[in-house]
């Protein structure tokens, strides 16, 4: 009887700990700065400045970013903001720059409300940061040296609604 008991604690234990339920990674990082997605645009006399994230999985948000002028699109870039390993990245891939290649910022600060990534080897910019102001707008700002000298430039923009046409029915 108390072999059975054994060898059933035995199992018990064995079934347990082949079984054990992992629990799903936290990316906490990311999570904080869920304010980021959506749509954004800054409409200037030069032309509409728009942004637009999306989550693709807990690890990692892509986005779009786009200046027009009239009909033309004057500058666009693919983003990545990704979580691996307790580090947040910021990886722009700017079309017609740096060969068309990702370039990768890391995260040096981050809040509830401030988003700063850093790369000292870039040329321009060096530093990339988003700060949210309210909860439909914000301002991203690029800066750094260029040409040995310190320059920034803000990019303010308002949350972006897009409004469903209801079906008739």
């Amino acid at each position: 009887m108390a072999r059975q008991i054994l060898s059933l604690i035995f199992i018990l234990v064995l079934f347990s700990a082949c079984h054990k339920s992992k629990k799903p990674e936290r990316f906490k990082k990311i999570e904080k700065v869920a304010w980021i997605l959506g749509s954004w645009e800054n409409q200037t006399p030069k032309g509409i400045s728009l942004e637009h994230w999306t989550k693709s999985n807990d690890s990692c948000f892509t986005g779009q970013s786009y200046f027009i002028r009239g009909n033309d699109t004057l500058f666009s870039e693919k983003l990545q903001l990704t979580e691996q390993n307790d580090t947040l990245m910021y990886i722009p891939v700017v079309l017609d720059q740096n060969e068309n290649k990702p370039v990768c910022f890391i995260n040096s600060f981050l809040s509830d409300s401030l988003l700063v990534f850093e790369n000292v080897q870039h040329d321009f910019p060096q530093i990339i940061s988003y700060r949210k102001v309210k909860h439909d707008s914000i301002v991203a700002t690029i800066s750094g040296l260029e040409n040995g000298n310190q320059k920034k430039i803000d990019f303010p923009m308002k949350r972006r609604y897009i409004h469903k046409k209801s079906c008739p029915g």
